[in-house]
């Protein structure tokens, strides 16, 4: 949902394929071909602090370099996505040092070609709402709110004046970004900025059947190439866009497996085996 930042923040070192990271506030693992980035500091609300901010870099980057079909960012607790920043971290001295980290973190969260569905549970605050809506699809149970919530202490989130008028109408965006009351899951979704409101019984449950019954038939490998293609045209002349999407469906996917496989399948009237390549 986001445009990608017009300048590339430092990167993280190269990690090996073959190496799964450890970590202390996360928690990564894959089942079903879907990767699960899963906040684990349930005691702190998940909160968005350096260290944490720090380990989700490393495994969007390793996220990139395994093989699956797409990633979910959730929660362990079944509670809170996030309530956002670190008050005790991000006081006035540390606040640049904040802010780099937070924006290597998204610029991690773009450069992940596999497409990435949030799901968020009960109350989200100030950053950890910007890190859900800079993901491709956001699932929201019934009790979920989004709430950014920066202006009663002094301060606005620079990050969610750079997205947020990106993302949403002028009037939404501006109601967002300076209210102190949150956006129910409800009008997230009427809006759009949520592609389905789940119960909050069966939360977890719901997240499975959503991601089955819409991307089940679908090749993890073209879903990342039309994905690529999407985000290229953000902000560009049309002429200069299609160019660079052309190049990107016959140079990346019509040489691949699943490219043949798709055709062949469908002509044959077959499911498709997909090897996401």
């Amino acid at each position: 949902m986001c445009p990608i930042f017009e300048k590339a923040a430092p990167m993280v070192p190269e990690i090996s394929r073959k190496t799964l990271p450890t970590y202390d506030f996360i928690k990564v693992f894959k089942e079903n071909d879907v990767i699960h980035i899963a906040l684990n500091n349930p005691g702190q609300y998940n909160i968005l602090t350096k260290a944490t901010m720090e380990e989700l870099i490393i495994a969007f980057k390793w996220a990139q370099q395994e093989a699956g079909k797409l990633v979910l960012l959730e929660s362990t607790d079944g509670g809170g996505f996030s309530s956002g920043s670190s008050n005790a971290e991000e006081t006035p001295a540390n606040a640049e040092v904040m802010n780099e980290v937070f924006g290597r973190l998204l610029q991690a969260v773009f450069e992940t070609e596999k497409v990435i569905i949030c799901a968020t549970q009960n109350s989200v605050r100030h950053r950890g709402v910007v890190l859900a809506l800079c993901c491709d699809i956001i699932l929201m149970s019934e009790m979920a709110t989004f709430n950014i919530r920066t202006l009663p202490m002094g301060r606005f989130d620079p990050f969610a004046a750079y997205f947020l008028p990106r993302m949403l109408p002028w009037p939404i965006a501006m109601e967002m970004l300076t209210s102190q009351f949150p956006f129910k899951a409800e009008r997230a979704e009427q809006l759009g900025i949520a592609n389905a409101v789940l119960t909050q019984r069966y939360f977890k449950d719901d997240v499975e059947r959503f991601i089955y019954s819409k991307f089940d038939l679908s090749s993890g490998f073209v879903m990342a190439k039309a994905k690529k293609a999407a985000r290229a045209g953000l902000n560009k002349d049309f002429t200069e866009v299609m160019k660079e999407i052309n190049k990107i469906y016959k140079n990346e996917l019509m040489p691949s497996y699943d490219y043949k496989e798709g055709y062949d399948a469908y002509m044959g009237n077959r499911k498709a085996v997909w090897q996401n390549k």
